[in-house]
């Protein structure tokens, strides 16, 4: 990727990139997030199979999670009915939650300090 490659070569920063593409800053920074796309998922969003804001969802998570999530829902070979190709970003980003995120609501354990948690500590991508 050209823009990964300019700031790992250490002659840009983000700065300079706004600059010498002449992208806005936000523009920048999410194509740099889109290098921690596993090669398949990378792959859909070079074919267009899937849009910009999509990969931008999917590349929030780990390598694990994005390969469950492209085996169970973003091959070709997924049954029409359990494909997330099509779907809008923000579908896609609850769904991640709801099957890829431990929720701590749904769990009987005593729960009285999670009122006084921040709440990024609420939802996790790991068991706690």
């Amino acid at each position: 990727m050209l823009i990964k490659g300019s700031i790992d070569s250490g002659r840009y920063d983000v700065q300079a990139l706004v600059t010498q593409f002449g992208k806005n800053e936000k523009y920048i920074r999410t194509r740099l997030k889109f290098v921690s796309l596993i090669p398949e998922i990378a792959r859909l969003l070079e074919q267009d199979e899937i849009t910009i804001s999509v990969a931008s969802e999917i590349c929030r998570y780990g390598e694990e999670i994005q390969r469950e999530v492209y085996e169970k829902h973003l091959c070709e070979s997924v049954q029409q009915y359990n494909s997330w190709r099509g779907m809008k970003a923000t579908e896609v980003a609850r769904s991640i939650e709801r099957q890829y995120t431990t929720d701590l609501q749904r769990y009987a354990f005593d729960k009285t300090l999670c009122p006084v948690m921040p709440p990024q500590y609420q939802q996790h991508d790991v068991v706690l």
